[in-house]
């Protein structure tokens, strides 16, 4: 059997990287952080209550990130993106953490932040060794939550396909054990490679550069995961046309007319292909 899923991006994804969920957990602080809503999407809004809460304001709309006050509560608020894209966005979550850090060394997870997470989104002085033909280490916090009993701080981890889990937990482990933090491991997705030589992606690559007139296109690696992952023999081809202007996991998210249109055409011809050897 084989078979697509309109849920990456053309010309069609041969290679989707490894996912780790994972909870970074530690004990209670002297400040709340709340927010956050998935471990695949860029904290966009944050809650902070705590010490130094007129500091931490200053030096955020210094940087230019929104804040507001809301009774005795900062409201710090970013930008969402897709978890496989953090620099796209801007992470409430850890712009408050990093700059707590800089007021003070007494949070553990606020220090690690500030050296490994804060606009670091390949966990770079821990991997830097981790890469192949699909990229880096992609790394992004969604949710977060401190308060007097506890922190929580969760990892979306955008691992090469050439690497597992333990490559990337057993360091991870060690590191935060410096800071008094422990990982906990949500789940591993494994990832996914189809040979470019192959008939599936040979027969589809036909038919895009058929339909798009795009002769030079060629077959990508990604960092998402998409519903390829659920069957064998599977790829994700489209739908989005072009990833520098895709609105996934955005506030507004669209797609054109036209693009629908060419799409339709797209599946329409490949669907015969997929038994073709």
């Amino acid at each position: 059997m084989r078979c697509y899923t309109p849920d990456g991006e053309f010309p069609v994804v041969y290679a989707e990287k490894g996912i780790i969920n994972a909870d970074i957990i530690g004990k209670g602080e002297k400040f709340v952080l709340l927010g956050g809503e998935a471990y695949n999407c860029v904290t966009d809004v944050v809650r902070y209550q705590g010490p130094y809460l007129t500091e931490i304001k200053a030096k955020l709309d210094q940087n230019q990130i929104e804040t507001a006050l809301e009774n005795d509560w900062l409201i710090v608020k970013g930008k969402a993106s897709h978890g496989s894209l953090p620099e796209r966005g801007i992470n409430a979550s850890l712009a408050t953490l990093a700059t707590y850090a800089e007021l003070t060394t007494d949070s553990p997870i606020a220090n690690f932040v500030k050296k490994h997470l804060y606009n670091d989104f390949n966990f770079s002085q821990i991997f830097s060794t981790i890469k192949d033909e699909t990229g880096l280490l992609i790394v992004n916090n969604g949710i977060v939550e401190i308060n007097a009993e506890k922190t929580r701080l969760t990892l979306n981890m955008r691992v090469p396909i050439s690497y597992q889990l333990k490559d990337v937990e057993e360091p991870l482990t060690g590191e935060l054990s410096n800071y008094h933090l422990q990982l906990t491991i949500i789940f591993w997705e494994k990832p996914i490679h189809v040979p470019i030589d192959s008939p599936m992606i040979k027969n589809i690559m036909r038919v895009y550069r058929d339909v798009i007139g795009d002769q030079d296109a060629k077959p990508v690696a990604i960092g998402g995961g998409t519903y390829a992952k659920a069957m064998p023999n599977c790829v994700a081809f489209g739908a989005e046309f072009d990833i520098n202007e895709s609105t996934m996991h955005a506030y507004n998210e669209y797609v054109k007319i036209s693009d629908l249109q060419k799409m339709l055409e797209i599946y329409t011809k490949a669907i015969p292909l997929l038994t073709t050897k």
